[in-house]
């Protein structure tokens, strides 16, 4: 969901927000489809409206913030000298993994559930040769001990890291949450 918004970002605004060709690489053939799905709903939300409009009007802007707004602290916090990124409940972003967004020496640990990290792995694989160092974690973060996950896949407590979680709080429970 989150990369078809941003694919559909860049392709239809002239002022980009947000702009990382890998999200259009990892639909692959599925663009089409999604925003034809979204076409035939488009009524739910305004008699008449066309996709484009329905996207960029109710359904993307949030996504599209919110990773722009990552997407700054994160190069903040890598000015500031952190070489840590720790993205929990990765799904498909791939913020930070444009070519040149950040430094090589910062770390990714991209944690997730497994099938979600070997389909990530697997489509970023085809799309072109990995540039940063990234460790897939595969972690239920409801139940499973993310610290020691981390540690096992060389995170570092005594260096600065940047946390970052989107998209997941809706399918935790309070408890799961804290």
């Amino acid at each position: 969901r989150c990369a078809f918004f941003k694919a559909h970002h860049m392709r239809t605004n002239l002022f980009k927000i947000y702009e990382d060709r890998r999200c259009e690489k990892l639909l692959f053939d599925k663009y089409d489809m999604i925003k034809g799905s979204i076409e035939q709903g488009a009524d739910f939300f305004e008699k008449g409206a066309v996709a484009d409009k329905v996207i960029n009007s109710y359904l993307a802007g949030n996504v599209i913030a919110r990773t722009a707004f990552n997407l700054n602290r994160l190069n903040n916090a890598v000015f500031l000298n952190t070489r840590q990124y720790v993205n929990l409940a990765s799904g498909l972003d791939v913020t930070g993994y444009e070519k040149g967004s950040l430094y090589r020496s910062v770390k990714i640990f991209d944690i997730d559930r497994y099938s979600m990290l070997k389909s990530k792995k697997e489509m970023l694989e085809n799309i072109e040769a990995n540039t940063y160092p990234i460790a897939y974690i595969p972690c239920d973060l409801a139940c499973d001990n993310l610290v020691l996950s981390l540690i096992t896949k060389g995170f570092y407590a005594g260096e600065k890291a940047y946390f970052a979680m989107f998209g997941i709080t809706q399918y935790l429970s309070h408890t799961e949450f804290e």
